[in-house]
């Protein structure tokens, strides 16, 4: 285990350099690496940091990566575990790389239940292929988070996923022929599915007046049934009666729109659309009578001139 490596100016600054790590893990050996509650890692711009091992902070433990890349290379038949929520500049966890200080032998990786990983430039995750995937977990009932809002790069191939969230995640989805979800919380990992998505109107009973509301949303979800977090494409929606507005993506997966009602008492059915494929599911609001009104309602007579005898008669009608 790596622990406790102190500038002897810094009582409280730890700092590792690359040639001190590669010395160290190129035994094979495993060596964890640990952030203590005092302790402050930083690491220098352009820097390579591999462990062969696993990677625990302390939640008062601080890593300062600057523009580091950081390789997760693991032990040949362990799972490697990621404690603490960390910010990274560049994090590498790759079973394919050749070079073999750098490549990830492990069984697997699982980052923290409940915690949230930053990557704020560049993210990888690759398998061997699509038959020795990467597996990526929680290690916990709760899913955790790899948070990669503001990352100009973003490579996810042959990845087996369980309880794992992607934030932020809009340029790429990971290819369903090359990846795999397995025990589901995959969300916002994979591309958004028409079969799975919905749309939802609330209420779903307006008055019939012409200007009565309902709002008409669409919440994306992917094959697995997972929603989506971020904007998955260009979403259109149609009825059949009264009028619809404009389509707000709300760049978080899901889509918005406000159903006007017709001045007639009847049922709209809305559609949708992902890109130009029909969304499976539909939306149904009624329009209907609204209570009665004084200044609306009619009195009518049929006919409306009788006899005087005492005896013809006409029929009065209320209409509210």
């Amino acid at each position: 285990m790596i622990k406790n490596l102190r500038s002897p100016l810094k009582r409280h600054m730890v700092v590792w350099t690359t040639l001190l790590l590669l010395a160290i893990t190129a035994t094979g050996a495993q060596a964890d690496l640990t952030i203590q509650a005092d302790e402050t890692f930083q690491l220098s711009n352009g820097e390579n940091l591999i462990v062969k091992g696993n990677w625990d902070k302390d939640q008062l433990g601080t890593f300062t990566p600057n523009q580091s890349t950081v390789y997760l290379a693991g032990v040949d038949g362990k799972e490697t575990i990621v404690t603490g929520a960390n910010t990274f500049y560049n994090l590498t966890v790759d079973k394919s790389l050749t070079d073999g200080s750098k490549k990830f032998v492990g069984t697997g990786i699982k980052f923290e239940s409940g915690k949230t990983q930053k990557i704020t430039n560049a993210l990888t995750l690759i398998g061997s292929s699509s038959t020795e995937r990467l597996i990526i977990g929680s290690d916990g009932s709760d899913t955790h988070t790899l948070d990669v809002n503001g990352a100009s790069s973003v490579t996810a191939t042959n990845l087996q996923i369980s309880k794992s969230e992607i934030t932020n995640y809009t340029s790429d989805y990971v290819d369903p022929n090359e990846s795999i979800s397995i025990g589901g919380n995959t969300s916002g990992w994979f591309p958004p599915s028409e079969t799975h998505s919905t749309i939802e109107a609330s209420p779903a009973s307006i008055e019939a007046n012409g200007s009565s509301t309902s709002t008409i949303t669409v919440q994306l979800k992917d094959a697995n049934g997972n929603i989506l977090t971020a904007s998955g494409g260009t979403v259109t929606l149609t009825t059949t009666a009264g009028s619809l507005g404009s389509v707000t993506d709300n760049n978080n997966g899901t889509y918005s729109a406000t159903l006007t009602s017709a001045t007639t008492v009847g049922t709209a059915t809305i559609t949708g659309k992902l890109g130009t494929a029909d969304i499976t599911d539909t939306a149904t609001v009624s329009f209907t009578v609204g209570a009665s009104s004084a200044s609306q309602s009619t009195i009518t007579a049929s006919p409306a001139s009788i006899e005087a005898n005492g005896s013809s008669t006409s029929t009065i009608t209320v209409q509210l």
